[in-house]
């Protein structure tokens, strides 16, 4: 769950990560697909939702560091070198491919270990992870990270506009220069 935190990427596309897509040095993720399940073709990675779902997501320090304990644990558990890890970084039991339907799973043990609802979803854990970033940068930064081939997808679809923000107040300061109230010109 934590991925999907320092991410904000797509259920699919968080099981599609492999160990060799990890930068450790350079803090990045490189994303290089999206899992899809079809009854044509059953389970695969395809080449993703949108133009811009290939792409590089940066790593906060925190999930950089929460990765390389995973991979050292993983390593050691298969006897190698943990630079030396391959597949995927969320595997299913036996190291193969992760169905969705067990992420789903993992997420309802989740929300009920922690108290949540029903409403605690990938999909929803998204959504705030799109809204936390732009509040604090502009909307562009979120839609690179999440792989949005347009801004507008990020800011009308995915950030949470319920709850009144005092930061565009703030901003508006500027233009009030030197207005002060009970001075000339205040009105």
């Amino acid at each position: 769950m934590r991925f999907y935190a320092g991410t904000g990427e797509r259920t699919g596309e968080g099981i599609a990560v492999r160990w060799e897509h990890i930068d450790f040095d350079a803090k990045v993720a490189r994303m290089e697909g999206n899992f899809v399940r079809t009854k044509a073709d059953g389970a695969k990675i395809n080449d993703g939702k949108s133009e811009n779902a290939q792409r590089d997501v940066v790593l906060a320090d925190w999930l950089v560091t929460l990765l390389l304990k995973r991979r050292t644990r993983i390593a050691a558990e298969r006897g190698v070198a943990p630079e030396a890890l391959t597949g995927w970084i969320f595997p299913n039991s036996k190291g193969g491919l992760r169905e969705a339907s067990n992420l789903r799973r993992d997420w309802r043990a989740f929300r009920v270990r922690h108290g949540l609802g029903d409403w605690f979803t990938p999909r929803t854990f998204r959504r705030t992870v799109a809204t936390v970033l732009t509040d604090a940068l502009p909307a562009r930064y979120a839609s690179d990270l999440l792989g949005h081939s347009r801004v507008s997808q990020t800011t009308d679809t995915y950030v949470g506009r319920k709850a009144p923000s005092r930061r565009a107040a703030e901003v508006l300061e500027v233009l009030g220069g030197d207005l002060k109230e009970g001075s000339k010109g205040a009105s």
